[in-house]
């Protein structure tokens, strides 16, 4: 069973006398349930993922946890007894090997309590199934959309006569013709290409995105990061970031080059609202819209903390989103006692809820770049061709800060600094660039929760006294202690389809390189 590993620091510590037998620190299972203050520790327990949001219950994973064994039963019952006051119930047992024992019950963890290893064997296990999929078992299906993957392999190949079906395929011209019995990572020479046991093309995706990917999946997974279990993640991530269920066209990235100016101006060391597929792999730590994301480092729902500082971020473009995300940045900023500013790409629409914000002290606009911004597509990734003409929008480059976050971070967002000169010479700009002025006197941050803020800050976002100011993340995706191993990508066997043998029976495309 996995290790789950705890994040915080102050928690009561298990009887010290306890048997290490099976457990480097036996105790309680010391995580904290939704609703507990119960603090955390830095003790590891063994427990096993067996619930969560794949099978319905949104924001919460059951664990079933491993026993306890003490070296008497004075010891455990003392710690039964301890914990019993923190919520956890259990049951002192002498087993056959006369091992002073307490089976824990099954508990309901939030997401922050779980490793990212208990995550990802979470993820990447088999689905139980349900009622209607037993019905229908052997029915062939793919995971598009879905955060988990099914029991039966997306590809099942039939057979008739001389036709052999693969209407399902994504990448009908790279599958195979054998599989190799395991899912394995191939290079084409173009692009790194993620197969099926059976040969199938699950996944095709950039050599320079499969490298990063890699890089944060062993840094969150060193121990267990296999190359096999590293291809089943990586097609799971791209069938559910290129589903037809998502609004793709919110997933459009910022440009690298923009982001890196970003990090060199103001040390940004957080990215929100990204995912694996498009985030900076120059970021310290990045939040997505998909718990599943853990497996390679990333925290699940910008909104679970209150942003800290230095930050970057580039919302959906839904004006519900970009209003919602501007308003918990700027109460971040407010409420927070250390330094605090970021960065946010926001589309200027004039007449979106968020425009009423920008302005007021602590949000300002440091320049609009004019229509016809090019922002990087969500097929990046794949390798596709750039056809874009633009954005049909202006696109604002807004700051939100305190007062100590401008005196801190500030300095490279002069008028005379390299960012400014970047933005004049590299974008068109609607007008001249302004550095973040200081903040009125007697104010420290943006006005939030007062009869005298913008309309929409006069309350304090929902949820938002709820949460803690947001914390460090263990996992950093640079300055790491060990350095990545190199992987090795194999080269393709025969293909099951010649070059230029793809043929189209409706006539609805001629060209042969491409599939249909």
């Amino acid at each position: 069973t996995p290790a789950v590993r705890l994040t915080s620091e102050s928690t009561p510590t298990p009887p010290q006398n306890a048997s290490t037998r099976c457990h480097p620190i036996p105790a309680a299972p010391p995580a904290t349930r939704q609703g507990s203050d119960t603090p955390l520790s830095d003790n590891y327990d063994d427990g096993t993922v067996i619930a969560g949001p794949a099978e319905g219950f949104e924001g919460k994973f059951k664990v079933r946890w491993s026993s306890s064994i003490y070296d008497s039963e004075p010891e455990a019952k003392e710690s039964l007894k301890y914990y019993r006051k923190h919520g956890y119930k259990g049951e002192y047992k002498l087993s056959q090997n006369n091992d002073h024992e307490i089976q824990w019950d099954e508990t309901w963890e939030v997401k922050d309590m779980i490793s990212p290893e208990a995550l990802r064997n979470y993820w990447t296990s088999a689905a139980p199934p349900t009622q209607n999929q037993i019905a229908c078992i052997n029915t062939p299906t793919t995971e598009m959309g879905a955060s988990r993957p099914t029991r039966d392999h997306p590809l099942s190949r039939t057979h008739k006569g001389k036709l052999t079906t693969s209407w399902i395929s994504q990448h009908p011209t790279k599958d195979l013709m054998v599989g190799s019995g395991t899912h394995e990572i191939i290079d084409d020479g173009l692009l790194i290409n993620i197969h099926a046991p059976d040969g199938h093309c699950m996944a095709s995706l950039t050599k320079t995105r499969a490298m990063i990917l890699w890089r944060w999946y062993w840094e969150t997974n060193p121990l267990n990061g296999t190359s096999e279990q590293f291809a089943i993640v990586v097609a799971t991530t791209c069938a559910h970031y290129s589903s037809n269920k998502l609004n793709l066209k919110n997933h459009w990235s910022t440009p690298p080059i923009l982001v890196s100016e970003i990090i060199k101006a103001i040390g940004a060391a957080t990215e929100r609202f990204s995912s694996p597929l498009n985030a900076h792999p120059n970021i310290h730590k990045h939040y997505s819209y998909r718990e599943a994301d853990a497996i390679f480092g990333f925290k699940y729902d910008a909104y679970s903390a209150r942003f800290s500082g230095p930050w970057y971020m580039n919302p959906e473009y839904d004006a519900e989103e970009i209003a919602k995300s501007v308003r918990w940045a700027a109460s971040s900023a407010a409420s927070d006692t250390e330094p605090n500013l970021g960065i946010a790409i926001i589309p200027k629409y004039d007449k979106s809820a968020h425009t009423a914000m920008l302005g007021s002290p602590g949000i300002h606009v440091l320049a609009t770049i004019q229509k016809g911004f090019h922002f990087i597509p969500y097929t990046a990734w794949t390798g596709e061709e750039d056809r874009s003409t633009g954005t049909k929008f202006p696109v604002d480059i807004v700051v939100i800060y305190n007062s100590a976050g401008l005196r801190k971070y500030g300095s490279g967002l002069a008028a005379n600094s390299e960012f400014a000169a970047y933005l004049e010479k590299e974008h068109r700009l609607q007008n001249t660039y302004t550095p973040p002025p200081s903040l009125p006197t007697g104010i420290n941050g943006p006005i939030v929760g007062h009869e005298s803020a913008n309309h929409l800050l006069r309350r304090w976002p929902p949820h938002f006294r709820d949460v803690s100011r947001e914390q460090p993340c263990p996992i950093q995706h640079i300055n790491h202690t060990h350095k990545t191993p190199s992987i090795q990508w194999k080269s393709p066997g025969q293909l099951r389809w010649k070059a230029h043998a793809v043929a189209y029976t409706d006539g609805s495309k001629r060209d042969p390189g491409r599939a249909g």
